[in-house]
Protein backbone atom coordinates (compact mmCIF):
# COMPACT_ATOMS: atom_id res chain seq x y z
CA UNK A 1 0.00 0.00 0.00
CA UNK A 2 0.82 3.67 -0.25
CA UNK A 3 0.23 6.65 1.99
CA UNK A 4 -1.13 9.66 0.73
CA UNK A 5 -1.69 13.00 1.61
CA UNK A 6 -5.61 14.37 1.22
CA UNK A 7 -5.23 17.97 0.16
CA UNK A 8 -8.29 21.13 1.40
CA UNK A 9 -10.43 22.62 0.80
CA UNK A 10 -12.77 19.82 -0.54
CA UNK A 11 -13.95 19.74 -3.84
CA UNK A 12 -17.14 22.47 -3.79
CA UNK A 13 -19.64 19.85 -5.35
CA UNK A 14 -19.72 17.94 -2.08
CA UNK A 15 -21.37 20.91 -0.15
CA UNK A 16 -24.73 20.63 -1.72
CA UNK A 17 -24.80 16.73 -1.01
CA UNK A 18 -26.69 15.48 -3.97
CA UNK A 19 -23.59 13.75 -5.47
CA UNK A 20 -20.26 12.62 -4.77
CA UNK A 21 -18.90 12.02 -8.28
CA UNK A 22 -18.67 15.01 -9.56
CA UNK A 23 -15.70 15.71 -11.86
CA UNK A 24 -14.20 18.40 -9.26
CA UNK A 25 -14.10 15.49 -6.77
CA UNK A 26 -12.53 12.98 -9.36
CA UNK A 27 -10.08 14.88 -10.50
CA UNK A 28 -8.50 15.58 -6.99
CA UNK A 29 -9.22 11.84 -6.12
CA UNK A 30 -7.46 11.21 -9.34
CA UNK A 31 -4.28 13.64 -8.02
CA UNK A 32 -4.17 12.68 -4.52
CA UNK A 33 -3.98 9.05 -5.41
CA UNK A 34 -1.56 9.42 -8.60
CA UNK A 35 -4.46 7.82 -10.66
CA UNK A 36 -4.21 4.29 -9.13
CA UNK A 37 -6.47 2.17 -6.98
CA UNK A 38 -5.34 2.80 -3.42
CA UNK A 39 -5.68 -1.07 -2.75
CA UNK A 40 -4.14 -3.01 -5.31
CA UNK A 41 -2.36 0.28 -7.07
CA UNK A 42 -3.22 -0.56 -10.42
CA UNK A 43 -3.54 2.14 -12.85
CA UNK A 44 -6.93 1.23 -15.33
CA UNK A 45 -8.93 2.98 -17.36
CA UNK A 46 -10.71 5.97 -15.89
CA UNK A 47 -13.88 4.32 -16.72
CA UNK A 48 -13.32 1.60 -14.44
CA UNK A 49 -12.13 4.25 -11.12
CA UNK A 50 -14.74 4.82 -9.05
CA UNK A 51 -15.55 6.67 -5.74
CA UNK A 52 -15.04 4.29 -2.85
CA UNK A 53 -16.57 5.19 0.97
CA UNK A 54 -14.01 4.29 3.16
CA UNK A 55 -16.50 4.05 5.52
CA UNK A 56 -19.09 2.32 3.67
CA UNK A 57 -22.83 4.07 3.09
CA UNK A 58 -25.01 1.14 4.25
CA UNK A 59 -22.61 1.26 7.84
CA UNK A 60 -22.52 5.20 8.28
CA UNK A 61 -25.00 7.18 5.91
CA UNK A 62 -24.17 10.28 7.52
CA UNK A 63 -20.25 10.23 6.03
CA UNK A 64 -21.81 9.89 2.21
CA UNK A 65 -20.65 12.96 1.39
CA UNK A 66 -17.69 13.67 3.66
CA UNK A 67 -14.37 14.69 2.15
CA UNK A 68 -12.27 12.16 4.45
CA UNK A 69 -14.29 9.45 3.59
CA UNK A 70 -14.15 8.92 -0.29
CA UNK A 71 -11.12 7.50 -1.71
CA UNK A 72 -10.06 6.38 -5.44
CA UNK A 73 -10.26 2.90 -6.30
CA UNK A 74 -10.60 0.57 -9.42
CA UNK A 75 -14.30 -1.19 -9.74
CA UNK A 76 -12.90 -4.58 -9.22
CA UNK A 77 -11.63 -3.50 -6.22
CA UNK A 78 -14.73 -1.78 -4.76
CA UNK A 79 -17.03 -4.79 -5.49
CA UNK A 80 -14.56 -6.85 -3.37
CA UNK A 81 -14.66 -4.33 -0.71
CA UNK A 82 -18.45 -3.37 -0.67
CA UNK A 83 -19.32 -2.83 3.08
CA UNK A 84 -17.74 -5.82 4.97
CA UNK A 85 -14.19 -4.10 5.07
CA UNK A 86 -14.59 -0.81 6.92
CA UNK A 87 -11.82 -1.40 9.75
CA UNK A 88 -9.32 -1.47 6.98
CA UNK A 89 -5.24 0.78 7.41
CA UNK A 90 -6.54 4.45 5.92
CA UNK A 91 -3.66 5.37 3.84
CA UNK A 92 -4.46 9.41 4.19
CA UNK A 93 -4.13 8.62 7.72
CA UNK A 94 -0.56 10.72 8.61
CA UNK A 95 -0.09 9.57 12.12
CA UNK A 96 0.77 5.66 9.91
CA UNK A 97 3.10 4.26 7.40
CA UNK A 98 0.63 1.59 5.91
CA UNK A 99 3.68 0.61 3.09
CA UNK A 100 5.38 -0.90 6.69
CA UNK A 101 2.76 -2.21 8.00
CA UNK A 102 1.79 -4.60 5.05
CA UNK A 103 4.22 -6.17 3.15
CA UNK A 104 4.12 -7.10 0.08
CA UNK A 105 5.80 -9.47 -2.30
CA UNK A 106 5.77 -11.76 -5.39
CA UNK A 107 7.58 -15.13 -4.24
CA UNK A 108 8.18 -18.60 -5.76
CA UNK A 109 8.15 -17.17 -9.14
CA UNK A 110 7.54 -20.46 -10.88
CA UNK A 111 3.71 -20.45 -9.05
CA UNK A 112 3.90 -16.64 -8.90
CA UNK A 113 2.10 -16.14 -5.38
CA UNK A 114 1.93 -12.94 -3.59
CA UNK A 115 2.86 -13.23 -0.31
CA UNK A 116 0.97 -10.27 1.98
CA UNK A 117 2.29 -10.34 5.69
CA UNK A 118 0.70 -7.64 8.24
CA UNK A 119 3.74 -5.92 10.34
CA UNK A 120 1.43 -6.29 13.79
CA UNK A 121 2.61 -3.25 16.86
CA UNK A 122 2.85 -4.43 19.98
CA UNK A 123 0.17 -3.51 22.58
CA UNK A 124 -2.11 -1.60 19.74
CA UNK A 125 -4.60 -3.83 19.71
CA UNK A 126 -6.93 -1.09 17.48
CA UNK A 127 -4.00 -1.11 14.96
CA UNK A 128 -3.85 -4.82 15.03
CA UNK A 129 -7.00 -5.27 14.08
CA UNK A 130 -6.93 -2.89 10.99
CA UNK A 131 -3.81 -4.47 9.76
CA UNK A 132 -5.58 -7.90 10.10
CA UNK A 133 -8.68 -7.23 8.24
CA UNK A 134 -6.68 -5.01 4.82
CA UNK A 135 -4.16 -8.27 4.63
CA UNK A 136 -7.44 -10.24 4.12
CA UNK A 137 -8.87 -7.82 1.67
CA UNK A 138 -5.71 -7.57 0.08
CA UNK A 139 -5.64 -11.39 -0.05
CA UNK A 140 -9.49 -11.85 -1.84
CA UNK A 141 -8.30 -9.26 -4.52
CA UNK A 142 -4.84 -10.69 -5.24
CA UNK A 143 -4.92 -13.91 -4.42
CA UNK A 144 -8.74 -14.97 -4.96
CA UNK A 145 -9.70 -13.09 -7.96
CA UNK A 146 -8.91 -15.81 -10.46
CA UNK A 147 -9.99 -13.81 -13.22
CA UNK A 148 -7.28 -10.85 -11.59
CA UNK A 149 -4.66 -13.74 -10.61
CA UNK A 150 -2.62 -13.72 -13.74
CA UNK A 151 -2.99 -9.67 -14.56
CA UNK A 152 -1.36 -8.79 -11.33
CA UNK A 153 1.30 -11.40 -11.10
CA UNK A 154 2.50 -10.33 -15.02
CA UNK A 155 2.83 -6.57 -14.13
CA UNK A 156 4.06 -6.89 -11.00
CA UNK A 157 6.91 -9.89 -12.22
CA UNK A 158 7.59 -7.23 -14.61
CA UNK A 159 8.12 -4.25 -12.47
CA UNK A 160 10.22 -6.51 -10.38
CA UNK A 161 12.52 -7.21 -13.51
CA UNK A 162 13.06 -3.71 -14.42
CA UNK A 163 14.63 -3.18 -10.78
CA UNK A 164 16.72 -5.70 -11.13
CA UNK A 165 17.77 -4.65 -14.66
CA UNK A 166 18.71 -1.59 -12.95
CA UNK A 167 19.94 -2.51 -10.13
CA UNK A 168 22.94 -4.63 -12.29
CA UNK A 169 23.26 -1.64 -14.32
CA UNK A 170 24.44 0.06 -10.91
CA UNK A 171 26.83 -2.30 -9.92
CA UNK A 172 28.23 -3.34 -13.48
CA UNK A 173 27.84 -0.44 -15.81
CA UNK A 174 26.44 3.22 -14.40
CA UNK A 175 26.06 4.51 -11.05
CA UNK A 176 25.23 8.00 -11.71
CA UNK A 177 22.16 6.85 -14.70
CA UNK A 178 21.35 3.87 -12.78
CA UNK A 179 20.80 5.52 -9.26
CA UNK A 180 18.72 8.04 -10.96
CA UNK A 181 16.26 5.45 -12.68
CA UNK A 182 15.83 3.64 -8.96
CA UNK A 183 15.36 6.60 -7.10
CA UNK A 184 12.61 7.13 -10.36
CA UNK A 185 11.11 3.85 -10.18
CA UNK A 186 10.36 3.61 -6.26
CA UNK A 187 8.01 7.20 -6.63
CA UNK A 188 4.80 6.23 -5.70
CA UNK A 189 2.76 6.90 -8.32
CA UNK A 190 3.96 3.97 -9.89
CA UNK A 191 1.75 0.93 -10.27
CA UNK A 192 2.14 -1.84 -7.87
CA UNK A 193 5.12 0.63 -5.81
CA UNK A 194 4.38 -1.20 -2.83
CA UNK A 195 5.94 -4.40 -4.69
CA UNK A 196 8.70 -2.20 -5.36
CA UNK A 197 9.95 -0.63 -2.18
CA UNK A 198 9.66 -3.99 -0.37
CA UNK A 199 12.06 -5.85 -3.08
CA UNK A 200 14.23 -3.13 -1.99
CA UNK A 201 13.94 -3.10 1.96
CA UNK A 202 14.69 -6.60 1.57
CA UNK A 203 17.61 -6.58 -0.49
CA UNK A 204 20.94 -6.26 1.03
CA UNK A 205 22.50 -4.66 -1.22
CA UNK A 206 20.06 -1.87 -2.31
CA UNK A 207 18.58 -1.00 0.98
CA UNK A 208 21.19 0.74 2.20
CA UNK A 209 21.08 3.22 -0.97
CA UNK A 210 17.59 3.29 -1.38
CA UNK A 211 15.99 3.04 1.68
CA UNK A 212 16.31 7.26 1.97
CA UNK A 213 13.94 7.72 -0.88
CA UNK A 214 11.40 5.48 0.50
CA UNK A 215 8.66 8.32 2.04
Amino acid sequence: MFNVIRTYPAPTSLANKKSYRKEDTIKMLDAIFFGKCYLCECKTNKKFMEVDHFISKKNNPEKIYEWDNLFYICRRCNSKKSSSFDNILDCSDVNINVLRLIRLSLTNIANKIITIEGIYAKDNSTLNEKIKHTCELLNNIYNLDKLAYWDFRDDIEKILAKLEFYKYMYINENKVKALEYLKFILKKEHQYSAFIRWAVLEDKYLKPILEQYID
